[in-house]
């Protein structure tokens, strides 16, 4: 039997590589759950400091905009979602919570609209970019708006003296 192949049958090598595996999808990011990728643990280590504003850009159904709130009792949300059909989810999912702010509105280099790939199935695959695998969804067109003028347009940057 080739070394390799004895190393791997190995149940503490196996185990070890389960483990590694393991970490590099936590290193990576690659869940969108903030309860597992670390961002449940952020905003609570960050809830004690006097946060007013917090923009979700990418808001999807709001899941990461509620935890926001209730980290941040004095904060107002800004939840933006590009996404129409997702934002009317994001829109009712959040309609409880008066301090989050919900738009069907993406950040852009320009105002206007862009052309999206769209899975309903799947609403946290939402693209501007080819996918690198078939899919089963659809073009749709989403509003946009520059970073500044939206920022503007809602009041950041005012004075309140």
């Amino acid at each position: 039997m080739r070394p390799t192949a004895r190393i791997r049958r190995n149940p503490v090598i196996r185990t070890a590589a389960k483990l590694c595996r393991q970490y590099l999808k936590w290193y990576g990011n690659a869940t969108y759950k903030p309860e597992k990728n670390g961002e449940r643990w952020l905003l609570r280590t960050l809830a004690g400091e006097p946060v007013r504003t917090v923009l979700d850009v990418g808001a999807n159904v709001g899941s990461w905009s509620l935890l926001a709130a209730e980290a941040f009792p004095q904060a107002t949300i800004f939840a933006l979602e590009i996404v129409p059909a997702t934002a009317t989810e994001l829109q009712a999912r959040t309609a409880r919570e008066p301090r989050v702010r919900s738009f069907n509105l993406g950040l852009a280099e320009h105002t206007g609209t862009m052309t999206l790939r769209y899975n309903p199935a799947a609403s946290t695959h939402s693209t501007f970019t080819e996918y690198p695998h078939p899919w089963a969804g659809q073009q749709v067109e989403c509003p946009v708006m520059r970073g500044d003028e939206f920022l503007a347009r809602e009041g950041f940057g005012r004075s309140t003296s």
